[in-house]
């Protein structure tokens, strides 16, 4: 039967709190399931809100990312650089080799 299966008697070891509660061992890799989801779930909250290609609101921004201004860092991690200073686009003097209109 299937409730049988189910029942906690026949779960791993490891997956009862008064198993972990002793293994050390177990208890690094619980800690570590749970950080690595709650940094996913962050990543995953930060992608939704802060990506330039998400847009929520399709009629009154259809397009977000050409409307960026030049000072909003959207990179998720750019030690060298900061955006405040030096915007989004790479210096006058370089040559424009992309197809953004003027």
């Amino acid at each position: 039967m299937l409730a049988d299966k189910l029942s906690p008697e026949n779960w791993m070891y490891g997956m009862r709190w008064k198993e972990i509660k002793y293994h050390k061992g177990m208890q690094v890799i619980w800690a570590c399931t749970f950080a690595g989801g709650a940094l996913a779930t962050w990543y995953f909250f930060r992608l939704c809100f802060r990506a330039p290609d998400v847009s929520w609101r399709h009629a009154a921004n259809p397009q977000p990312w050409e409307r960026m201004p030049q000072t909003v860092q959207y990179k998720f991690y750019s030690p060298h650089i900061d955006f405040k200073k030096r915007g989004l686009y790479p210096d006058a003097g370089r040559p424009d080799i992309d197809l953004r209109p003027h």
